[in-house]
């Protein structure tokens, strides 16, 4: 396809120049951890909304790294310590989530032809990091749909009722 002059296109019209001839699973998978990502961004936002003292931490405009950081600390308002446990490796999971979210969104991700085969490489524009090597099969990729899949299903099932014993503050977004 090739509408604007540009060279070839994919089926959404984005110039086959831009990122190269992607294998059809690879932007779909992509969007899947980027979207269950933001869902788990937004329980945690919930979670901490439970635990965190509204003078310390406006949750709606404050850095997710920061509203992460204060709901630790909030933890103790969970007086059953397994509870506290297993809310504190939740707020861990979805720590890792997100830096693996970040660590997605914000690479390139040309195709590199190579003599057998493409391979994807996340190329990171910010100095130090690291980049992303994923092979044919995105088994690393599908690996994160599946877990960050399961953390939102964790949430769904268990953390939420957990701390549903906490008392509640303000929702998102209001002030008093």
């Amino acid at each position: 396809m090739m509408r604007r002059g540009f060279g070839p296109e994919d089926e959404y019209g984005v110039p086959t120049e831009i990122f190269g001839v992607h294998d059809p699973d690879f932007f779909p998978l992509l969007g899947r951890v980027i979207a269950l990502s933001s869902v788990n961004e937004r329980n945690m936002r919930e979670l901490a909304r439970k635990l965190v003292i509204p003078e310390r931490c406006n949750i709606a405009t404050t850095r997710t790294s920061e509203v992460l950081k204060e709901a630790k600390k909030g933890l103790g308002a969970i007086s059953n310590e397994a509870d506290r446990k297993l809310v504190s490796e939740y707020l861990n999971n979805v720590e890792s989530c997100l830096s693996k979210r970040d660590a997605y969104a914000h690479s390139l991700w040309p195709a590199i032809s190579l003599q057998h085969g493409t391979r994807v490489v996340g190329w990171r524009i910010k100095p130090g990091t690291s980049d992303l090597h994923l092979g044919d099969d995105f088994a690393e990729l599908r690996q994160d749909v599946l877990r960050f899949s399961e953390l939102v299903m964790r949430w769904n099932l268990k953390i939420h009722l957990v701390t549903d014993q906490l008392r509640w503050l303000q929702p998102i977004g209001e002030t008093s």
